[in-house]
């Protein structure tokens, strides 16, 4: 078991104690001085990624967390940003949390938690079983004590990473896959670059290997990521997280607990791509740090069938509605922060997002594909002109 936090370090966070505190991204006793301007509210997302009415007074853009105004605005107070650029706050604490959500996952869930059980330094490993029916629970039972398992209804991966988060002490949280496993040395890579750079980035991350089925690639070298040194500190994150291909992923990471609630953890309205709304939540205009080393296997053995992307690829309506989702939320909360180009990359993403769902939906729900088609259109009307002269028959030759 890991060491407990500080009592400096828990006197940083937003109340005495962990029963103080509300969940991931909840709010604190007693306003601050100055609250930002709060988010419009946005429902939940159905299959043709349209936004249906919000009818949860807890919900926030479809999370199960309320919005963490009031968090965000001491956490700001407390770390400004200069002018210059992003500001680099040391952090003392170094105890680790393993939060591993699993669902239906009998046949792989052992190696993953294997696999965090042989880290060192030894972390805090948190099962959130997220309503599995098969021989999960028997599995996960046979650890006794050394794992804490957290069993909830089926709510969706974002909602269980986020219980497993809340459910920690700890001052990293890092987050593994039920049917991937870590390297025997990644948490004592990233503890080390941890230490290396006092802890200042809000995210650590190594590489991935990618499946058999992918001839078991780097994402470092699919995402044109190549490090000079053990570890490379960027004192601002955005042009990793808004590159064509994020070179960071879930289950490679190591979060600092105090900028996943700033942020409000995973956003739960999201059913795919919502570790990429995370990490532009975490990157932009924040330090960021990756650490040479694969800390990850994933692998492809799982003949469970519940795997997202078996199911959903990048054309599918549910894959295109999260991605305009994202980029416009990370687009509107951001605004400020991001610069010309970058504002129109968003827009350009947001718009093809948009165009593709009005292609998918066009035949069935030709008033869903309009108003997909309109909404291109507000966002970067240069997309839409260059995809209608694409479309149109060519003249006669002369």
């Amino acid at each position: 078991m890991v060491p407990r936090p500080s009592p400096d370090r828990g006197a940083s966070r937003a109340g005495p104690s962990r029963r103080g505190r509300r969940g991931i991204g909840g709010g604190l006793r007693g306003p601050p001085r100055r609250l930002p301007r709060r988010a419009p509210r946005r429902g939940h997302l159905d299959r043709n990624g349209s936004e249906g009415a919000c009818r949860s007074r807890r919900c926030h853009h479809g999370a199960e967390f309320p919005p963490a105004t009031r968090r965000r605005a001491v956490v700001r107070a407390r770390n400004p940003v200069s002018p210059g650029g992003p500001a680099l706050r040391s952090r003392s604490g170094r105890s680790i949390a393993a939060v591993i959500p699993t669902y239906q996952r009998a046949a792989t869930i052992r190696r993953a938690v294997d696999s965090a059980l042989a880290q060192q330094p030894s972390p805090q490993v948190i099962v959130v079983d997220d309503g599995s029916t098969d021989d999960t629970p028997a599995v996960l039972a046979t650890y006794g004590d050394r794992i804490e398992v957290i069993r909830t209804a089926n709510r969706g991966v974002s909602a269980a990473r986020n219980t497993g988060a809340d459910a920690s002490d700890a001052d990293w949280i890092a987050f593994l896959d039920s049917d991937d496993y870590w390297t025997p040395d990644h948490l004592a890579r990233i503890t080390a670059a941890i230490e290396a750079t006092d802890g200042v980035a809000d995210l650590y991350f190594d590489d991935t290997r990618r499946t058999a089925s992918e001839g078991h690639a780097s994402l470092f070298a699919l995402s044109g990521l190549h490090l000079p040194a053990p570890h490379q500190l960027l004192p601002d994150g955005t042009p990793w997280v808004l590159a064509p291909r994020q070179p960071m992923m879930m289950q490679s990471s190591v979060i600092a607990r105090d900028a996943y609630e700033r942020v409000g953890g995973n956003w739960t309205a999201l059913t795919h791509r919502e570790d990429t709304h995370l990490f532009c939540r975490l990157g932009i205009r924040r330090p960021l740090c990756a650490v040479s080393g694969v800390g990850c296997v994933m692998t492809d053995d799982d003949k469970s069938g519940l795997r997202q992307t078996e199911h959903h690829n990048a054309r599918t309506p549910v894959y295109l509605a999260c991605t305009a989702a994202l980029y416009d939320d990370v687009l509107r909360r951001h605004r400020h922060e991001l610069g010309r180009a970058e504002r129109r990359l968003l827009a350009r993403r947001v718009a093809r997002a948009r165009l593709g769902l009005a292609r998918a939906t066009g035949s069935g729900h030709p008033v869903t594909a309009l108003g997909h088609a309109v909404a291109a259109a507000r966002r970067h009307p240069p997309t839409v002109a260059r995809s209608v002269l694409h479309r149109l028959p060519a003249g006669p030759s002369s």
